[in-house]
């Protein structure tokens, strides 16, 4: 109901206008009631009114002079004036004052009810205009705003040139010094069931209201002491800060804010997130080089966890090598081995290698395609729909990003693992697989006997070695003698990156029996002798 305000000196007039007109049938009620104009006005002052039927002749402050203050100071409030004076000069001082109407003193009710309509109607339509003024001032704040964060978007991709005037236009707390770009992204927690497209396991980015929150606490409680701050939502969650006038201390002060306003995102919102830091510029025409930076700083989460800031000058002094020989190899052999243990074992030994202090993203970005590449190939070969348990285009640097902690990469890659073992196992469960199994088997526990060969593989699981033979390479990839030679290396590997020198002892505990041989087979198989081995442990 809208609400009314009856404003008359004598007490009879406003009972007669309470009780003998319908107000609901015209949607009104009449909620307050005063003698004078003072008391209207300080009525309006306390609550929210939306017509006010008022007596021209009171006390104190008139029916006119009220019209011509409340007009002003509540200009949505419809004033009707109610007067015993019928001339025309009265009827336009009424109106000049701010009245909408006027009434003639005796009120005939008809005439009454006719004009509630009428301010009905025109309260409704006035809610109308305003509703729409209201929604065009928020279109062109969101018009506004989505031109602000395009713009700077493009700014950050090098797709805009550095304008003074655009950017003074979209970036006004920037000027002209020393800055620093960062990219700022939840953390997923490893915990819960990653979401996302069908058979890919790949998380959805946070939407921009899931944002604001724990943007508002990064910038309270971190962001907002730094002298110019910027920033934009990118369309894949990630929230880009662009600031300004950074103290030349080797990026320490920003380092400070941006982990007290992660740690207040942490306490406000429940939420963890980390933050990628570019190093510290002072030419604005690399803003693009800048936010490469920071993005690929913030990758950094996924190798050493999340919930921190992590600054480009420390990634990029990570040196140590990207590659991780025989990944591939290796995991098809446990794989079509049927070894899940084996091949989930691997995977956390490569990942370790990941994590290493001076590990650079390259190395886990390569694992995934390796890993990724070994379970399509197997999965292809057992005859399997590869694109049902793995994403039929996957771009190792976008699923890392959005995997985002080494927790859930190393389950995306663990259940991507079980899906082609169980798919595998389940299509070819018979008898000769599981008489390759056998064989690989005792091939692993037995390797080391210098006097292990075919005849003695296949006596051991009662076939002949022909038929051993004609199932062995098809499932493994290996003949019986190329697996057999195979393992004994890789454990030859392990004991030199170890530290063992001595290459009689070496040759010996793997199952050669001639020295020499171990290190002919040795440099075919890695390039360089024995002798001179020094290479990365491999799983």
């Amino acid at each position: 109901m809208r609400q009314v305000l009856l404003v008359d000196d004598e007490y009879l007039v406003r009972e007669r206008l309470k009780r003998g007109v319908d107000w609901a049938a015209a949607g009104f009620e009449v909620a307050a009631e005063a003698e004078n104009g003072e008391d209207a006005l300080a009525l309006l002052a306390s609550a929210r009114f939306d017509l006010a039927i008022v007596d021209i002749n009171m006390p104190l402050l008139d029916g006119l002079a009220f019209a011509q203050l409340a007009s002003v100071r509540y200009p949505t409030l419809k004033i009707v004036i109610l007067t015993g004076y019928g001339t025309f000069e009265y009827a336009k001082a009424a109106l000049r004052a701010g009245a909408r109407d006027y009434l003639l003193k005796p009120i005939d009710k008809r005439e009454f009810e006719d004009l509630l309509g009428r301010m009905a109607g025109e309260l409704l339509e006035a809610d109308a205009d305003r509703e729409s003024r209201e929604r065009e001032r928020r279109q062109a704040d969101e018009s506004r705003s989505l031109r602000r964060e395009k713009w700077i978007m493009r700014r950050l991709q090098g797709l805009e040139p550095h304008e003074r005037e655009q950017a003074s236009l979209y970036m006004p707390a920037l000027d002209d010094g020393n800055y620093a770009v960062v990219v700022v992204a939840l953390d997923n927690d490893g915990d819960e069931e990653p979401a996302g497209t069908a058979g890919a396991g790949m998380p959805e980015p946070a939407g921009r209201e899931g944002a604001d929150a724990w943007r508002e606490a990064l910038l309270g409680a971190g962001l907002s002491r730094m002298p110019g701050v910027e920033w934009a939502c990118g369309p894949d969650g990630r929230t880009v800060y662009i600031v300004a006038n950074v103290p030349n201390d080797g990026g320490h002060a920003l380092t400070e804010a941006l982990n007290d306003g992660l740690a207040a995102c942490l306490a406000h919102t429940g939420k963890a997130a980390s933050a990628g830091i570019s190093r510290i510029r002072a030419d604005w025409r690399e803003l693009a080089e800048a936010a490469a930076e920071a993005a690929a700083a913030l990758d950094c989460r996924s190798l050493a966890g999340g919930g921190r800031s992590f600054a480009w000058p420390d990634v990029a002094s990570r040196s140590g090598s990207a590659n991780l020989p025989s990944v591939r190899e290796s995991l098809l052999v446990q794989l079509r081995l049927g070894s899940g243990d084996a091949a989930r074992a691997a995977i956390d030994g490569w990942l370790a290698s990941c994590a290493a202090p001076d590990a650079p993203i390259a190395r886990l970005h390569l694992l995934v395609v390796e890993i990724a590449a070994a379970l399509r190939i197997h999965a292809s070969d057992c005859g399997l729909a590869a694109g049902e348990l793995l994403p039929e285009s996957l771009l190792p640097q976008t699923l890392v990003r959005e995997l985002a902690t080494p927790a859930r990469i190393r389950r995306w890659l663990l259940d991507r693992t079980s899906l082609v073992l169980e798919a595998a196992a389940a299509s070819r469960k018979t008898s000769p697989a599981l008489l390759v199994e056998e064989a690989a088997a005792y091939i692993d526990s037995a390797y080391a006997d210098p006097e292990l060969d075919l005849g003695r593989i296949a006596a051991r699981i009662s076939v002949h070695p022909s038929y051993l033979s004609r199932l062995f390479k098809p499932a493994t990839g290996y003949s019986v003698v190329e697996y057999l030679t195979m393992r004994r290396l890789r454990r030859a590997e392990q004991l030199l990156a170890d530290g063992v020198r001595n290459l009689a002892y070496v040759s010996e505990a793997v199952g050669f029996a001639d020295p020499q041989y171990f290190s002919k087979c040795f440099k075919k198989e890695y390039g360089i002798p024995p002798s001179q081995y020094g290479g990365v442990r491999r799983p």
